[in-house]
């Protein structure tokens, strides 16, 4: 995200994301031609004029047709997640919100980041081994506040492993804190510039989500790059055996620029994929961590008992409530003023960046996406592979599944957080009933739950889909099954 902010619109980067647009282009191109021959052989044959109709034809008891539109749906995927991400102006709000959120939050991060030797005491605090007497007062702390379920694991367990668990989790605890960084400079000198007001613990999150990402990024894409690679060597040394390719250097050189083509652009797609996951988690963190703050806000300030705070492990708020009920004073219109001026501000940041780029931009995944899906299980119920094939075909399916989905739920998280102010505006209407200097504040709720009931729902959309909510995501399952058997019964005829 930091490199398409910052290196958008210089020569380097245009050069670079036409030439994989380029690439793109070439392999549909190839392909298409390739299932043109699977469809007729008789009046394309270009098996007998071109090595890689040659190679699909030689293995299309492996590679058959619907693979060949599998491949063909992929390329797709990768011309528009182009399009999405590389080739749209970077200074419009569904940018800049990411950028401040996954950019400016991490490097204002490090800044605030402690001296070696803060570091080092840190270490030497947490990731020290467990010696009997730290061991005993830490089993006694986990014994004295948590339930029997955990003693009894005690009793199962080895020492070394529930000692493991302990350090673990106190560095976690502690680095959650942010105890390596000046906190107070963090949270108000180095605030984030479109949500000043989100929380430290808002904060946090997006940022312990990034850098894990980044690590887990690194280890999926060099694991997938190891792959790809092993698989176009073997694509070229069964290439190089054909009788077309023996006796011809350049068609061999433009096999190989082929293969290397072809590596590019699958290592590309890896790129987008995880992109594409991080970028709509990152919306769904910093959207609902400020919704659910401002929830919870409004829940305090209608409370109607007195606050006590109660300090605890996680450092939460605890609220006793009682059936008195509490006017309504000053300050706390106030804070009902900030709430409301907070989800207007959040909503139209969502509103806006879900017309302006991320609408269409899931309408076109979802449209490819799902017909993908279900020709990987069609393939995998009918043809008769091997055990290695299918376990490959599993795991395909799995990665598609679980990073097309999880976005999606994510998404309808947020719609849910913005309506869930709904259920406290008719406790404001009925406190502020009685106050005359607090008409214009009614009024404004008044307006919020009239749009909140009755006007445009505050939600990502997928273009002609409609709003992305749990009852659309129930119905895109339906329409997901009935795809699934449209194209099985195709596949079965085929068969």
């Amino acid at each position: 995200m930091k490199y398409i902010c910052e290196q958008y619109g210089t020569r380097r980067y245009k050069l670079l994301h036409r030439f994989e647009f380029f690439c793109y282009i070439h392999v549909f191109i190839r392909l298409s031609i390739i299932f043109l021959m699977y469809l007729d052989p008789e009046t394309f044959p270009f098996m007998k004029y071109d090595y890689a109709s040659e190679y699909f034809w030689h293995y299309r008891h492996i590679i058959n047709k619907f693979l060949v539109i599998i491949a063909i749906m992929l390329t797709l995927i990768g011309m528009l997640g182009l399009k999405t991400f590389f080739f749209h102006h970077v200074d419009t709000a569904s940018y800049q919100i990411l950028y401040d959120c996954i950019v400016y939050n991490t490097d204002q991060y490090w800044k605030r980041f402690l001296a070696f030797f803060n570091l080092l005491t840190i270490e030497a605090l947490y990731l020290r081994p467990v010696d009997t007497l730290s061991f005993q007062i830490l089993y006694d702390c986990i014994v004295f506040n948590t339930d029997q379920y955990l003693e009894i694991l005690w009793q199962i367990f080895p020492n070394f492993i529930l000692g493991t668990i302990l350090k673990i989790r106190v560095w976690l605890d502690s680095w959650l804190e942010l105890d390596h960084v000046d906190r107070k400079l963090f949270e108000q000198q180095n605030r984030m510039r479109l949500f000043p007001h989100a929380s430290f613990k808002c904060r946090t999150n997006i940022l312990l989500f990034v850098l894990l990402v980044d690590l887990y990024n690194y280890i999926f894409y060099y694991i997938c790059f190891f792959i790809i690679s092993i698989s176009a060597i073997i694509i070229l040394n069964q290439g190089y055996s054909f009788e077309m390719m023996k006796n011809s250097l350049i068609l061999n050189i433009c096999l190989t620029i082929e293969a290397i083509l072809f590596v590019n652009c699958a290592l590309f797609m890896v790129k987008l994929t995880m992109l594409k996951f991080g970028l709509l988690i990152s919306q769904y963190l910093i959207y609902h961590n400020n919704v659910k703050q401002l929830n919870d806000n409004l829940e305090l300030c209608l409370s109607p008992s007195l606050l006590t705070w109660q300090s605890s492990t996680t450092s939460s708020l605890s609220v006793t409530k009682s059936n008195q009920w509490m006017n309504i004073g000053w300050k706390r219109i106030q804070t009902l003023k900030h709430i409301y001026r907070q989800h207007n501000h959040l909503s139209y940041y969502l509103l806006f960046t879900n017309q302006d780029r991320w609408s269409r931009a899931l309408f076109n995944m979802v449209l490819v996406s799902l017909p993908m899906n279900a020709t990987v299980l069609s393939e995998f119920i009918i043809e008769h592979m091997p055990i290695q094939t299918q376990f490959l075909f599993i795991f395909v399916a799995c990665i598609q599944g679980c990073f097309g989905l999880s976005p999606f739920l994510a998404i309808a998280i947020i719609c849910k957080d913005f309506h869930h102010i709904k259920q406290w505006i008719t406790i404001i209407q009925l406190r502020l009933k009685s106050k005359k200097h607090s008409i214009q504040i009614k009024m404004k709720f008044d307006d919020l739950y009239g749009r909140l009931m009755f006007g445009r729902k505050i939600a990502f959309t997928c273009g002609y889909l409609g709003d992305i909510t749990f009852h659309r995501l129930f119905e895109g399952f339906l329409i997901y099954v009935m795809i699934f058997f449209l194209i099985l019964g195709f596949y079965v005829e085929s068969h």
